[in-house]
């Protein structure tokens, strides 16, 4: 386990922590975009079954909650 942790951050500069991190809010990003499955739904689904956890990271990576991020997003494609 360590030695996989210390090749993954020498090749991709970033942990296996934050890679999963960054695939999973890729992944949530995605059905918020894409789908109509509520935010509870794609939390759980993306790994994270504490909602408020799950928005407060969301928040943290894309300086702003789910549901506001696909307001935003779906708006943006309406035009």
């Amino acid at each position: 386990e360590g030695y996989l942790s210390r090749f993954v951050k020498k090749y991709t500069g970033c942990s296996f922590n934050e890679i999963v991190f960054d695939i999973r809010m890729q992944n949530a990003a995605t059905h918020l975009k894409f789908s109509n499955y509520t935010v509870t739904e794609i939390s759980d689904m993306v790994g994270y079954s504490d909602l408020s956890y799950f928005r407060k990271l969301f928040k943290k990576k894309y300086q702003m909650s789910p549901n506001v991020y696909r307001k935003m997003y779906r708006e943006d494609n309406r035009l």
